[in-house]
């Protein structure tokens, strides 16, 4: 309706025993390489995946298993995505996975997945209920593979793979959404580092992606192959403090009707790409 209310991005209770951890409450997902906090990603944008194909945020427990120094698994159960306290929606899921670092650091890799009962899930679309199709309802698989490697001393590389499956059960559409990212990194010296992002992210069902809410009710409009290339650099003069400046290009391929198009200014769906820049600066204390 319009209105903003509390929204706090975690608050959970933190319990332990010997090579167990659990936590209750409200927390960030483990799913996915790009995270909620903004120091914590080099790029200043987000990619189509986060942004649109995951979970920022569970409600519910989470156990961590540290099976040995380089082997944890994880398990538990959350009230969906995004949900906050509210238990509303009949949502129940799994989350868990497996993440594996080697004995010398330089290779990393995770697997995560929920899935479940996503109760109305997340809701992308505004008003998308009332749309052709009755989205984010139903049951729920979704899957994120990430591993990283790095390469020689100041090269880092990153692969990430996601996918997602929604079956309704309220007599809509299923749905589903799947992708691949790439991330190259440089570390010129402790100060300056580049990075280059290179992402297709699909959505044959309009399912997820709706930019500015401009297509609620409409999502044959937003059925597409997404694609964005963003090239930024970090420069870290000091250990709490960031400077984030970047250039990115999105482009669409679409699969529905008239469209895809990109607009960001006057919500007439007029342009096929998309240029950005974007620069931001934080500071931690």
């Amino acid at each position: 309706n319009g209105g903003y209310g509390a929204a706090i991005p975690q608050a959970y209770l933190s319990l332990a025993y010997d090579d167990v951890t659990v936590i209750l409450g409200h927390f960030y997902t483990i799913m996915g390489y790009e995270v909620v906090p903004a120091p914590y990603n080099f790029f200043y944008s987000h990619a189509y995946t986060m942004a649109y194909g995951e979970p920022f945020t569970h409600t519910g427990i989470l156990a961590e298993y540290s099976y040995s120094d380089q082997l944890s698994l994880y398990g538990g159960w959350t009230n969906g995505w995004d949900q906050g306290f509210h238990f509303n929606t009949g949502a129940s899921t799994f989350l868990g996975g497996v993440m594996w670092n080697s004995e010398d650091e330089r290779t990393a890799v995770s697997w995560t997945v929920n899935a479940g009962n996503w109760g109305k899930g997340a809701n992308i679309h505004p008003n998308q209920d009332t749309g052709p199709t009755t989205l984010s309802e139903g049951n729920l698989y979704s899957q994120s593979l990430v591993v990283q490697q790095q390469i020689q001393d100041n090269w880092t590389y990153v692969f990430q793979t996601d996918y997602g499956y929604n079956t309704s059960t309220n007599g809509g559409t299923d749905t589903q959404w799947y992708g691949v990212n790439n991330y190259l990194f440089y570390n010129f010296n402790c100060a300056w580092a580049a990075g280059l992002r290179a992402e297709w992210f699909s959505d044959p069902n309009g399912a997820r992606v709706d930019r500015a809410g401009l297509n609620a009710g409409n999502e044959a409009l937003d059925r597409a192959n997404y694609f964005e290339i963003t090239v930024g650099a970090n420069w870290r003069p000091t250990n709490n403090f960031r400077l984030r400046p970047e250039v990115r290009y999105d482009w669409a391929n679409g699969m529905g009707t008239g469209g895809p198009r990109f607009d960001p200014v006057g919500g007439s769906y007029t342009q096929a790409d998309l240029w950005t820049f974007g620069l931001d600066a934080i500071l931690m204390f």
